[in-house]
């Protein structure tokens, strides 16, 4: 397509937030009731600053093109880059991935297989550039598409078909048992006035733009990802927990746990586990009462740092205790209790330090002469604070005993599990999580999901979905490479591994024909095997796949 076009004679601009567009009329409408013409318009491109060019998009070269004007279909490079189509049509085969996605998509599954390699080779999901992709790599589909034709797919899939998928996939790991779910969200900025989900929140990225909510339910031992979410961008991870169990139950999901952080603590929720007889491990909230009552049913022991609660694996201090959760709670839970001193003298100097910008800060209040009570109410935790007849400030004075019983739960944290383990394999499985947590965190930017790129709800599921899936295969990448991984960190990394796989490659002989360019190195070989691939099964499938695609003329 040609970057840069004239603006057509009788077109129309909308003015949006994202820009100019150009509106293009396709046909009128007479509507009788209404006695007059109704013109039905598409968008043809985006208006350059000059306001006399514009971008043409797909639906310029369909209704105002001329003949001259139209593009040549894009061609192939001479040299294709190989080696990551290779391992992704494997990861595909071995999980499944291949027939579940033909069969929820038919025939969008070729350039959706595409998409998620484009993903996971530009660390993006910025459609724009795919073109420059498939002019340089080996695709499934047997065109290199526009982003435009990409656009198109994401408005025509419909939420039925991702939960087609979504329930297949499912149903090939539900019977797992003796399995923890973690269950992570995060949430993606957006200005799209289009998209229903997008609401303020509390944006970990920036408060002053809408976002979308977006949780990942996943393999706690291999961070396989099981099922997402999308919801409103106002909604607080808490009150979401309970249609996660539903999801969970809904997939068929038995004798498994969860694994949440300290977000999704509260009463309801663990109501909510037990009702439906799901094992959790729990990060807890420092300052509920059961918890407070267990650092000081065990602070003393911990303090003394005998050797018998010393958890060498974590460096830390720990022994577990059971108390009820609640007043009501019906079963008395098993709270683990750690102490950290390396983490207790930092939170004390912080701690030491917030008191004296305090003092600082009543000082400066003080000598104004002008602050009443109604103004100092977050400091009434640990000062006294004194006003005189007409309620304003006139002295304070720090309570030693709230800042010590303060000081002396530092260090301390807790977990809670419904299920009974020692301090020791309770801090394990939660620290593993957090390991997974950093996984998906990488996924998630890596992908470009930290922000949207789409201005539909239909257009926000089907990117969603693609990008879940990408993360799957990028997973699988993950996983496969630990053993070579544990040898060599540097070599041998996700992103490290895709440079390698980069440099096989296939290029046009002097009969116009694709033939493989290289032998394969030492790493390669070793990459390649982790999919179980020898050096002539690569081969041959090269081979195959040359003899397939279409000669060019030299």
């Amino acid at each position: 397509m040609k970057r840069f076009v004239d603006r057509p004679e009788g077109t129309v601009v909308y003015h949006t937030k994202a820009g100019d567009y150009v509106y293009f009329t396709k046909e009128k409408k007479y509507l009788k009731d209404k006695k007059y013409n109704e013109n039905g318009r598409v968008s043809i491109g985006k208006l350059c600053d000059d306001k006399v060019h514009m971008i043409p998009n797909k639906n310029y070269y369909e209704y105002c093109a001329s003949e001259e004007e139209l593009p040549e279909p894009p061609e192939q490079g001479d040299t294709l880059k190989t080696g990551l189509y290779v391992a992704i049509k494997k990861a595909m085969q071995d999980n499944s991935l291949d027939t579940l996605i033909d069969n929820a998509y038919l025939n969008d599954a070729p350039l959706m297989e595409d998409v998620i390699a484009y993903m996971i080779q530009t660390e993006d999901d910025a459609m724009q550039y795919f073109p420059d992709y498939g002019h340089e790599h080996l695709l499934f589909s047997s065109q290199i598409h526009s982003d435009s034709d990409i656009s198109e797919m994401f408005k025509r899939q419909r939420k039925q078909q991702h939960e087609y998928f979504l329930t297949n996939w499912n149903q090939l790991h539900n019977t797992a048992e003796n399995i923890y779910i973690s269950y992570d969200s995060t949430n993606m900025n957006t200005r799209a006035e289009g998209i229903e989900l997008a609401e303020y929140g509390s944006a970990k990225e920036d408060e002053t733009i809408p976002d979308v909510n977006f949780s990942l339910a996943y393999d706690q031992d291999n961070g396989e990802p099981y099922f997402y979410e999308l919801y409103h961008g106002s909604v607080i991870d808490n009150t979401q927990c309970t249609f996660m169990v539903d999801r969970a139950k809904a997939y068929g999901y038995h004798n498994v746990g969860f694994i949440l952080d300290r977000g999704y603590f509260c009463d309801r929720n663990i109501k909510y586990f037990d009702k439906n007889e799901y094992e959790f491990i729990l990060m807890a909230k420092g300052n509920a009462k059961f918890v407070q009552s267990a650092i000081e049913e065990t602070a003393i022991k911990l303090k003394l740092m005998s050797e018998e609660y010393y958890l060498s694996e974590h460096e830390v201090f720990g022994m577990t205790v059971k108390h009820k959760m609640y007043p009501a709670d019906t079963k008395k839970r098993y709270i683990h209790v750690y102490y950290d001193g390396a983490r207790a003298y930092g939170e004390t100097v912080a701690c030491m330090s917030r008191m004296k910008r305090s003092d600082e800060e009543l000082e400066k209040r003080l000598n104004k002469k002008l602050t009443k009570k109604q103004d100092l109410k977050t400091y009434e935790k640990y000062y006294s604070l004194k006003f005189d007849d007409n309620g304003y400030f006139i002295s304070y004075k720090r309570k030693k005993n709230a800042i010590q019983k303060c000081l002396d739960r530092l260090g301390f944290f807790a977990i809670i599990t419904s299920k009974q383990m020692t301090a020791s394999e309770a801090l394990d499985k939660y620290r593993h999580r957090d390991s997974i947590e950093k996984l998906f965190r990488t996924d998630k930017s890596f992908l470009g999901m930290d922000a949207l790129r789409v201005y539909t709800d239909e257009s926000l599921e089907s990117k969603t979905m693609l990008s879940f899936i990408a993360i799957i295969v990028r997973n699988d990448m993950f996983n496969r490479l630990k053993p070579l991984y544990a040898k060599d960190r540097k070599n041998y990394t996700v992103p490290a591994a895709i440079r390698e796989l980069n440099k096989l490659s296939i290029s046009i002989g002097s009969d116009g024909h694709y033939r493989q360019c290289y032998a394969l190195t030492k790493k390669q070989k070793a990459i390649l095997g982790v999919y179980g691939i020898a050096p002539s099964e690569y081969s041959a499938q090269i081979k195959q796949i040359c003899n397939k695609l279409p000669a060019r003329k030299i």
